[in-house]
């Protein structure tokens, strides 16, 4: 996959979850990381990480659900974390995998 595919690739993405984020509660905060944002590795995945304020396991299944449906449909498998805020302040994870913010809570 070259530049301008990964480019498209990830913007096409970020659309799609803006899309998802527009019928699903505002609890939640995406992060793409991992292989796709880097530009000297081959992606195997799409990683994403999803944290939420508060849960509930209906919108967070439909989250997976949707963004699994859209791995199988581009061909790129899409790997969710879910994390609460809680756990991502306490293990520093953003900071350590260097994500990138698609979307931010409300």
């Amino acid at each position: 996959m070259d530049i301008l595919e990964r480019i498209d690739l990830i913007d096409d993405f970020c659309k799609y979850i803006h899309n998802i984020n527009k019928v699903i509660s505002n609890y939640f905060s995406v992060y793409l990381f991992g292989s796709i944002l880097k530009t000297d590795a081959k992606p195997k995945d799409i990683d994403v990480l999803i944290v939420y304020t508060y849960y509930d396991r209906s919108e967070i299944i439909r989250w997976e659900d949707l963004l699994y449906s859209y791995g199988n449909f581009i061909g790129l498998p899409v790997d969710c974390t879910i994390l609460s805020k809680e756990e991502v302040m306490d293990t520093k994870f953003i900071e350590r995998i260097n994500a990138f913010r698609i979307i931010k809570k409300k």
